[in-house]
């Protein structure tokens, strides 16, 4: 769908003096009807044709009553650098929602659902892959489905002032323990991978929990998630992070490799068949 969105918030993210390049972007529209966590929107980044390609951005805040969609992004280019030029309350070119979202777990437990069910849910993003899980959060924050999934968010960036900058209230409506920070240099929370906390709390049996894992993030960062879900024996699905030129499959210029149903591989789309996939659909390695 192909929506003119008006922009209701276009501002930088964390304190003022911070030096992340993050911001946030509010629009009203249309995207909002059918938007679902998990898929994105490419975006015009200036009224004129210069850059020519639109931007795909992860949709990180769902407001369906209200018509919203949240997106956050960092000034990176030249696409990029024209999109935090543009005014609030002026229109940006959208289209979406595209591609395939996470499964949701049912509001309502039914056996017969095809949504799902864990038992327990642990969220694991690599930078700015913590984008595209908000929305997933916000999903289960607003339908109270905290009150009876266990969530665990693990998440991990460069350094403090990143975190810092990243960060949205949406983490401080879990409980404390829940949440698990990680940083490179070691300026806050556990330092290291963010993949290493995951290890431990798979190892540790989950007391026999039916676990589920939603990760995004790095493509290194993805495979060791996923090779970690297979050791343990969890589920997992990942939200991939592909330079994408069209964002609607025609151009193939994020194919990746999957498992066919007979063991072999094809080639899949991320911004078609995906964002999202089952983390052992996707083939890492030359060998399957």
């Amino acid at each position: 769908m192909l929506s003119q969105e008006k922009i209701l918030i276009n501002r930088p993210m964390g304190p003022a003096h911070n030096s992340q390049g993050l911001f946030k972007l509010v629009l009203h529209g249309r995207v909002a009807e059918e938007a679902q966590p998990g898929q994105f929107v490419t975006v015009r980044t200036s009224p004129s044709s210069d850059p020519l390609l639109r931007r795909p951005l992860s949709i990180a805040g769902i407001d369906k009553k209200a018509g919203e969609i949240t997106l956050y992004y960092r000034v990176k280019g030249q696409g990029t650098t024209l999109l935090a030029r543009q005014p609030e309350g002026t229109y940006l070119s959208v289209l979406g929602p595209l591609g395939q979202g996470f499964s949701l777990p049912a509001v309502s437990p039914d056996p017969a659902s095809r949504t799902a069910n864990p038992a327990e849910l642990i969220l694991a993003a690599g930078g700015i892959g913590i984008f595209a899980l908000y929305s997933l959060l916000e999903y289960l924050l607003k339908n109270h489905l905290t009150d009876r999934i266990p969530v665990t968010v693990l998440w991990g960036g460069l350094d403090k002032a990143f975190l810092d900058c990243a960060t949205t209230d949406l983490l401080f409506q879990l409980p404390k323990n829940n949440v698990v920070l990680c940083t490179m240099d070691g300026s806050y929370g556990y330092e290291g991978l963010v993949t290493e906390p995951l290890e431990q709390l798979l190892s540790a049996g989950r007391k026999g929990r039916e676990t589920m894992v939603a990760a995004c993030g790095p493509n290194v960062m993805l495979q060791a998630v996923t090779e970690l879900c297979q050791r343990f024996y969890v589920s997992s699905e990942i939200c991939m992070e592909e330079y994408m030129a069209c964002g609607l499959g025609a151009c193939r210029g994020c194919v990746c490799r999957l498992k066919d149903e007979t063991g072999g591989v094809k080639h899949g789309r991320v911004c078609l068949e995906g964002p999202v996939f089952t983390g052992e659909e996707v083939v890492w390695h030359d060998r399957i």
